[in-house]
């Protein structure tokens, strides 16, 4: 069965079929707009979130910081993990009903 779609390299290029127009070929080319990537986590729960804490996630908010940074902390199941390369931002989103009281009940 042909293909029916056609490719650039199908398109014989001759007069009538180029545009020798002053048009950049990217119309994205030399826009104003930045171009950065950040990475980082959105969304992170601590030990001061009930459904964090009922997962068995015991780190704080203090120690998910230092490991955005990069440092080597050691997990809730003892593990040492760190990242490669340090977040460029986080976010922790720890939930306001009961902030912190999951530490109490487990102290």
């Amino acid at each position: 069965m042909a293909d029916s779609f056609a490719s650039a390299r199908d398109i014989p290029l001759d007069a009538n079929n180029i545009s020798m127009s002053s048009a950049h070929y990217s119309p994205y080319a030399g826009r104003n707009y930045p171009t950065r990537v950040l990475w980082g986590d959105t969304h992170l729960h601590t030990c001061n979130s009930l459904d964090a804490r009922a997962g068995g996630i015991a780190l704080c908010p203090e120690q998910a910081y230092r490991f955005a940074l990069g440092e080597e902390r050691t997990s809730t199941w003892g593990k040492r993990p760190t990242l490669s390369r340090a977040l460029d931002f986080l976010v922790v989103s720890d939930h306001s009903d009961g902030m912190g009281v999951p530490n109490e009940v487990v102290a």
